[in-house]
């Protein structure tokens, strides 16, 4: 009798810690996922503008450093060069609201405790990006494209108004549309051959030869 007691003593101990965990896993796991998804953001951007590159034969070039005098003025995450543009690519994580106008020099961010913190405008800094690209590279600015890539789960009121004509403000999930709606302007396409020696010729210049094609 007193086996028997004690085996089902143990058996609901075991339960009972079994409980336990599962309910700090489901009282945990929005923020175990947060930051999760923190953590793998940039990562999980690449893996799909790598598939964009992948399934149109774009050419990529990831961490381009912008140099001049042989020092970086500024570096871009993603250069995603298609038939048609040049995609400058920006990935930023925010928390969980963000207070937006597109030509505000500063945005609000708040967490989810109403915590505010000042942020420059992302899309202001990639245009800056842009801009100094065209510059050293001589290239026409109509040709390139920004696109400021965000986490899924931040919530902007007004997403939709924060982008432009070839500058834009997308969550991940939308970023694959969004190149594709680009793509289906009807402009003319780069020459193959220029397109292809001016890449080699970046990769050349920021002793790169990791860049991807096809």
């Amino acid at each position: 009798m007193f086996l028997l007691s004690k085996a089902n003593g143990i058996i609901i101990f075991v339960l009972l810690c079994i409980v336990i965990v599962i309910i700090s896993i489901f009282l945990f796991w929005p923020l175990i996922s947060k930051a999760y998804k923190r953590k793998h953001f940039k990562k999980s951007v690449y893996n799909k503008i790598r598939s964009i590159a992948d399934r149109y034969d774009f050419y990529l070039i990831n961490n381009f450093p912008l140099l001049k005098n042989e020092e970086v003025i500024a570096s871009i995450d993603h250069a995603l060069y298609s038939n048609k543009y040049i995609y400058l690519i920006k990935s930023k994580y925010y928390k969980d609201v963000i207070a937006a106008h597109r030509d505000d020099k500063i945005w609000l961010q708040y967490d989810n405790k109403g915590n505010k913190e000042e942020i420059t405008n992302p899309l202001l800094l990639n245009k800056l990006r842009c801009d100094t690209y065209c510059e050293l590279r001589n290239s026409d600015r109509s040709f390139l494209v920004s696109i400021v890539v965000v986490n899924n789960d931040v919530k902007i009121k007004n997403l939709a108004e924060l982008s432009s004509f070839n500058s834009y403000f997308a969550k991940e999930k939308d970023l694959k549309k969004l190149i594709k709606k680009i793509e289906k302007r009807n402009v003319s396409n780069f020459n193959e051959t220029s397109l292809e020696k001016e890449v080699k010729s970046i990769a050349k210049e920021i002793g790169r030869i990791d860049y991807e094609d096809e």
